[in-house]
């Protein structure tokens, strides 16, 4: 079956008895007024025919695509789909829409999605690397493309990252307040920064203590429920199981 015409502006202005310029005015809120009468006029033919502004000549028109990439490691984890929805609210409200890219933590996939947010020439990126951000980060460098990089600390980019070196003290803390002192970490690989971050306010909070470091309470896991379960039952076979685990 042969793809119907779509409606354009020239439709609407005929089914109103308007010129197109005032069709212009009224979908574009401007530039120039419209009375309360020919615009109710225009709505109504707008809706009549199920009108709908063609948003790629607008883009082409003023150079914008009112559209924002947000690349993250992993929807289904809780923190990065409350990061994607509230993203969402915001530029929903704008008028921009959200590109969503899970790279599932995968470097090579990562890139991919960079090069298509360029190729289609997004207005921004919000991104969570989870190994090369700089790269990346080169990447829209070289289209002019404006980024934030959320939860990596780099010089001369846009970032918004967590204090985890304050927020494994403060988590150690806590439970040497609750009488622990044998306390276990499950931390990310050793590429991770963020971990790595954690990982050193943990040794510092033990070591500040007077309790001595344990190499075997500190188990390196892969992100994901799986191997998290498999990093606590590698801590939980140990002959003297720790009393508290972070």
């Amino acid at each position: 079956m042969p793809r119907s015409r779509p409606v354009t502006r020239k439709d609407v202005a005929a089914r109103a008895g308007v010129s197109v310029a005032v069709v212009s005015y009224v979908v574009n809120d401007g530039p120039r007024p419209v009375s309360p009468e020919t615009r109710a006029k225009v709505e109504q033919a707008i809706e009549e025919l199920g009108y709908y502004p063609n948003e790629l000549a607008r883009s082409l028109r003023r150079q914008q695509s009112f559209t924002i990439g947000l690349l993250i490691p992993n929807l289904t984890n809780p923190v990065y789909a409350e990061i994607a929805r509230s993203m969402e609210d915001v530029c929903t409200e704008a008028g921009y829409l959200v590109l969503l890219c899970d790279s599932a933590r995968d470097p090579i996939q990562e890139k991919r999605f960079v090069e298509m947010l360029r190729a289609k020439q997004v207005d921004g990126v919000v991104m969570i690397p989870s190994t090369n951000p700089l790269e990346l980060v080169e990447l829209l460098r070289q289209a002019r493309i404006p980024n934030i990089v959320l939860e990596h600390d780099l010089p001369d980019v846009d970032c918004i990252a967590n204090d985890d070196h304050t927020g494994g003290q403060l988590a150690v803390q806590h439970l040497l307040d609750l009488g622990h002192r044998r306390i276990a970490l499950i931390r990310r690989v050793l590429s991770s920064a963020l971990s790595s971050e954690r990982f050193a306010g943990y040794r510092q909070a033990l070591e500040e203590a007077g309790i001595d470091f344990d190499p075997a309470l500190v188990v390196q896991s892969e992100a994901g429920p799986a191997a998290g379960c498999k990093a606590m039952q590698q801590l939980l076979a140990l002959p003297q199981r720790p009393t508290a685990v972070i």
